[in-house]
Protein backbone atom coordinates (compact mmCIF):
# COMPACT_ATOMS: atom_id res chain seq x y z
CA UNK A 1 0.00 0.00 0.00
CA UNK A 2 3.11 2.15 0.83
CA UNK A 3 4.40 1.11 -2.63
CA UNK A 4 1.22 2.52 -4.28
CA UNK A 5 1.23 5.50 -2.21
CA UNK A 6 4.39 6.39 -3.10
CA UNK A 7 4.21 5.83 -6.99
CA UNK A 8 1.20 8.36 -7.01
CA UNK A 9 2.93 10.93 -5.58
CA UNK A 10 5.62 10.83 -7.44
CA UNK A 11 3.60 10.31 -11.06
CA UNK A 12 1.55 13.33 -9.31
CA UNK A 13 5.18 15.40 -8.60
CA UNK A 14 6.43 14.61 -12.12
CA UNK A 15 2.94 15.79 -13.78
CA UNK A 16 3.41 18.99 -11.84
CA UNK A 17 6.85 19.71 -12.98
CA UNK A 18 5.33 18.87 -16.61
CA UNK A 19 2.78 21.27 -16.06
CA UNK A 20 5.49 24.01 -14.42
CA UNK A 21 7.75 23.64 -17.47
CA UNK A 22 5.05 24.00 -19.90
CA UNK A 23 3.62 27.35 -18.23
CA UNK A 24 7.15 28.41 -18.66
CA UNK A 25 7.51 27.74 -22.84
CA UNK A 26 4.09 29.53 -22.84
CA UNK A 27 5.44 32.50 -21.14
CA UNK A 28 8.40 32.53 -22.29
CA UNK A 29 7.04 32.41 -26.06
CA UNK A 30 4.15 35.17 -24.81
CA UNK A 31 6.99 37.41 -23.88
CA UNK A 32 9.15 36.55 -27.28
CA UNK A 33 5.82 37.27 -29.56
CA UNK A 34 4.93 40.65 -27.69
CA UNK A 35 8.48 41.25 -28.37
CA UNK A 36 8.54 40.60 -32.15
CA UNK A 37 5.06 42.32 -32.54
CA UNK A 38 6.25 45.58 -30.63
CA UNK A 39 9.49 45.31 -32.76
CA UNK A 40 7.17 45.05 -36.23
CA UNK A 41 4.67 47.67 -35.05
CA UNK A 42 8.06 50.13 -34.08
CA UNK A 43 9.42 49.27 -37.89
CA UNK A 44 5.71 49.95 -39.69
CA UNK A 45 5.64 52.98 -37.61
CA UNK A 46 8.99 54.18 -38.75
CA UNK A 47 8.39 53.57 -41.85
CA UNK A 48 5.19 55.45 -41.92
CA UNK A 49 7.09 58.47 -40.22
CA UNK A 50 9.94 57.77 -43.16
CA UNK A 51 7.22 58.59 -45.95
CA UNK A 52 5.79 61.43 -44.09
CA UNK A 53 8.79 63.31 -43.83
CA UNK A 54 9.78 62.46 -47.47
CA UNK A 55 6.24 63.85 -48.00
CA UNK A 56 7.05 66.80 -45.79
CA UNK A 57 10.25 67.80 -47.23
CA UNK A 58 8.51 67.73 -51.11
CA UNK A 59 5.85 69.41 -49.85
CA UNK A 60 8.42 72.47 -48.39
CA UNK A 61 10.43 71.91 -51.46
CA UNK A 62 7.00 73.35 -53.60
CA UNK A 63 6.39 75.98 -51.29
CA UNK A 64 9.77 77.55 -51.64
CA UNK A 65 9.02 76.92 -55.44
CA UNK A 66 6.09 78.70 -55.37
CA UNK A 67 7.80 81.40 -53.25
CA UNK A 68 10.11 81.69 -56.03
CA UNK A 69 7.73 82.21 -58.37
CA UNK A 70 6.12 84.72 -56.27
CA UNK A 71 8.60 86.56 -56.19
CA UNK A 72 9.31 87.16 -59.91
CA UNK A 73 6.51 87.68 -60.42
CA UNK A 74 5.08 90.53 -57.73
CA UNK A 75 8.81 91.10 -56.02
CA UNK A 76 8.58 93.27 -52.86
CA UNK A 77 5.36 93.23 -53.27
CA UNK A 78 5.06 89.46 -52.17
CA UNK A 79 6.05 89.87 -48.89
CA UNK A 80 4.10 87.77 -46.48
CA UNK A 81 2.99 84.57 -45.60
CA UNK A 82 0.62 81.85 -47.91
CA UNK A 83 0.04 78.50 -47.32
CA UNK A 84 -1.77 75.64 -49.55
CA UNK A 85 -2.22 71.87 -49.25
CA UNK A 86 -1.80 69.43 -51.95
CA UNK A 87 -4.18 66.76 -52.75
CA UNK A 88 -3.75 63.30 -54.64
CA UNK A 89 -5.67 62.46 -58.15
CA UNK A 90 -8.77 61.24 -55.80
CA UNK A 91 -8.68 64.49 -53.77
CA UNK A 92 -7.29 63.12 -50.96
CA UNK A 93 -4.92 65.43 -48.91
CA UNK A 94 -1.24 64.53 -49.25
CA UNK A 95 0.84 67.12 -47.53
CA UNK A 96 0.38 71.33 -46.93
CA UNK A 97 2.80 73.81 -46.83
CA UNK A 98 3.21 77.49 -45.80
CA UNK A 99 5.58 79.81 -46.60
CA UNK A 100 7.01 83.53 -45.70
CA UNK A 101 8.68 85.78 -48.16
CA UNK A 102 10.87 88.35 -46.62
CA UNK A 103 13.67 90.26 -47.27
CA UNK A 104 16.81 89.63 -46.64
CA UNK A 105 19.06 91.71 -44.29
CA UNK A 106 20.09 92.55 -41.11
CA UNK A 107 23.55 92.19 -38.56
CA UNK A 108 24.30 89.04 -39.53
CA UNK A 109 23.53 87.29 -43.26
CA UNK A 110 24.81 83.24 -43.12
CA UNK A 111 25.39 81.91 -47.31
CA UNK A 112 24.67 77.96 -46.29
CA UNK A 113 27.73 77.29 -49.41
CA UNK A 114 29.38 79.66 -51.71
CA UNK A 115 30.83 77.06 -54.11
CA UNK A 116 34.96 77.45 -54.98
CA UNK A 117 35.84 79.97 -57.49
CA UNK A 118 31.87 81.24 -57.56
CA UNK A 119 31.42 85.21 -56.44
CA UNK A 120 28.70 86.08 -53.95
CA UNK A 121 27.96 89.60 -54.02
CA UNK A 122 27.14 91.77 -50.79
CA UNK A 123 25.32 94.95 -51.73
CA UNK A 124 27.37 97.76 -49.66
CA UNK A 125 25.54 100.71 -51.67
CA UNK A 126 24.96 103.73 -48.57
CA UNK A 127 25.81 100.91 -45.77
CA UNK A 128 28.58 102.91 -43.41
CA UNK A 129 29.85 101.18 -40.46
CA UNK A 130 32.05 97.53 -39.85
CA UNK A 131 32.08 94.35 -41.70
CA UNK A 132 33.60 91.30 -40.98
CA UNK A 133 33.51 88.05 -42.94
CA UNK A 134 33.88 84.42 -41.59
CA UNK A 135 34.46 81.64 -42.97
CA UNK A 136 35.43 77.66 -43.01
CA UNK A 137 33.32 75.44 -42.60
CA UNK A 138 35.99 73.52 -44.83
CA UNK A 139 39.03 74.61 -43.21
CA UNK A 140 41.60 74.13 -46.36
CA UNK A 141 39.15 76.87 -48.08
CA UNK A 142 40.73 80.03 -48.45
CA UNK A 143 38.93 83.36 -49.39
CA UNK A 144 39.38 86.69 -51.58
CA UNK A 145 37.60 89.46 -50.99
CA UNK A 146 37.21 92.56 -53.38
CA UNK A 147 35.54 95.93 -52.66
CA UNK A 148 34.35 97.88 -55.38
CA UNK A 149 34.13 101.75 -53.93
CA UNK A 150 33.26 104.92 -55.60
CA UNK A 151 29.78 107.23 -55.69
CA UNK A 152 30.06 107.12 -59.59
CA UNK A 153 32.49 106.03 -62.16
CA UNK A 154 35.61 105.33 -62.96
CA UNK A 155 35.59 103.20 -59.52
CA UNK A 156 38.24 101.50 -57.53
CA UNK A 157 38.70 98.53 -55.97
CA UNK A 158 40.75 96.98 -52.89
CA UNK A 159 41.26 93.46 -53.01
CA UNK A 160 42.02 90.90 -49.67
CA UNK A 161 42.67 87.27 -49.69
CA UNK A 162 42.58 85.68 -46.19
CA UNK A 163 43.76 81.78 -45.74
CA UNK A 164 41.95 79.32 -43.07
CA UNK A 165 44.88 77.14 -42.12
CA UNK A 166 48.58 77.55 -43.54
CA UNK A 167 48.09 74.99 -46.20
CA UNK A 168 49.29 77.01 -49.54
CA UNK A 169 52.60 79.52 -49.83
CA UNK A 170 50.25 81.83 -51.28
CA UNK A 171 51.23 84.77 -48.83
CA UNK A 172 47.25 85.71 -47.90
CA UNK A 173 46.67 86.91 -45.05
CA UNK A 174 46.28 84.14 -41.85
CA UNK A 175 42.25 84.32 -40.96
CA UNK A 176 42.46 81.55 -38.51
CA UNK A 177 43.02 83.65 -35.43
CA UNK A 178 39.71 85.66 -36.79
CA UNK A 179 37.17 83.19 -36.34
CA UNK A 180 33.77 83.59 -35.17
CA UNK A 181 29.72 83.00 -35.89
CA UNK A 182 30.74 79.46 -35.13
CA UNK A 183 33.08 79.24 -37.79
CA UNK A 184 36.74 79.21 -37.14
CA UNK A 185 38.08 81.58 -39.72
CA UNK A 186 37.64 85.16 -40.77
CA UNK A 187 38.89 88.74 -42.01
CA UNK A 188 39.89 91.70 -39.98
CA UNK A 189 36.46 94.23 -39.03
CA UNK A 190 36.57 96.36 -42.30
CA UNK A 191 35.85 100.27 -42.09
CA UNK A 192 32.97 100.31 -44.73
CA UNK A 193 32.57 104.14 -46.46
CA UNK A 194 31.59 104.45 -49.57
CA UNK A 195 31.83 101.66 -50.84
CA UNK A 196 29.30 99.90 -53.40
CA UNK A 197 29.81 95.92 -53.02
CA UNK A 198 31.88 93.58 -51.82
CA UNK A 199 32.49 90.36 -53.79
CA UNK A 200 33.47 87.40 -51.86
CA UNK A 201 35.14 84.20 -53.43
CA UNK A 202 36.37 81.37 -52.45
CA UNK A 203 39.64 79.86 -53.18
CA UNK A 204 40.28 75.71 -53.05
CA UNK A 205 37.31 74.80 -51.83
CA UNK A 206 33.52 75.15 -50.63
CA UNK A 207 32.84 77.28 -47.66
CA UNK A 208 30.10 78.76 -45.83
CA UNK A 209 29.99 82.31 -45.26
CA UNK A 210 28.47 84.67 -42.28
CA UNK A 211 28.64 88.43 -43.13
CA UNK A 212 28.57 90.79 -40.13
CA UNK A 213 27.90 94.23 -40.00
CA UNK A 214 28.35 96.55 -37.36
CA UNK A 215 24.21 97.44 -37.72
CA UNK A 216 21.57 95.99 -40.80
CA UNK A 217 22.71 96.14 -43.95
CA UNK A 218 21.01 96.94 -46.85
CA UNK A 219 18.90 94.67 -48.86
CA UNK A 220 20.71 91.22 -50.10
CA UNK A 221 17.37 89.83 -52.16
CA UNK A 222 14.66 87.53 -50.26
CA UNK A 223 14.41 84.88 -47.75
CA UNK A 224 11.77 82.38 -48.53
CA UNK A 225 11.64 80.12 -45.15
CA UNK A 226 8.64 77.13 -46.36
CA UNK A 227 7.41 74.08 -43.56
CA UNK A 228 5.96 71.38 -45.48
CA UNK A 229 3.47 68.91 -43.33
CA UNK A 230 2.43 65.31 -43.34
CA UNK A 231 1.22 63.90 -40.31
CA UNK A 232 2.66 63.86 -37.83
CA UNK A 233 6.14 64.65 -39.30
CA UNK A 234 7.22 68.63 -40.67
CA UNK A 235 10.03 69.74 -42.67
CA UNK A 236 11.71 73.11 -43.01
CA UNK A 237 13.16 74.58 -46.08
CA UNK A 238 15.49 78.18 -46.25
CA UNK A 239 15.86 79.68 -49.95
CA UNK A 240 17.68 82.76 -50.61
CA UNK A 241 17.18 84.78 -53.79
CA UNK A 242 19.90 87.21 -53.86
CA UNK A 243 19.43 90.50 -56.03
CA UNK A 244 21.02 90.55 -59.36
CA UNK A 245 24.63 90.54 -59.19
CA UNK A 246 27.63 89.90 -61.85
CA UNK A 247 28.72 86.70 -62.74
CA UNK A 248 31.96 85.02 -60.95
CA UNK A 249 34.12 85.88 -64.29
CA UNK A 250 33.80 89.30 -63.66
CA UNK A 251 36.13 89.06 -60.81
CA UNK A 252 38.93 88.45 -63.36
CA UNK A 253 38.22 91.28 -65.78
CA UNK A 254 39.44 93.89 -63.59
CA UNK A 255 42.37 95.28 -62.49
CA UNK A 256 43.82 98.18 -60.45
CA UNK A 257 47.07 99.49 -60.64
CA UNK A 258 47.22 101.07 -57.51
CA UNK A 259 44.77 101.49 -54.47
CA UNK A 260 44.35 105.62 -56.06
CA UNK A 261 44.12 104.43 -59.53
CA UNK A 262 40.75 103.67 -61.19
CA UNK A 263 40.01 100.44 -62.51
CA UNK A 264 41.50 99.05 -65.83
CA UNK A 265 40.22 96.37 -68.13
Amino acid sequence: MNKLFSCILNNRNKGQATLVVVVLVMVVSLAVGVAASNRAISNIRMAAYTAQGDQALHCAESGAEDGLNKINELEKSSFGTYNAVLKDSDNVDICSYEYTISEFSGEVLTYPLVKQDDSQEVNLDGYNGSLSIYFGSDDSAALEITFIKGSSPPYSVEKYAYNCEELYDNNFEDGSSNGGEDLPCGTESFNISGYKIARIRPLYADTKVVVKFGSVSQSQGYLIESIGSAGTAQRKVQVIRTNAQLPAIFDYSIFSASETEPLSK
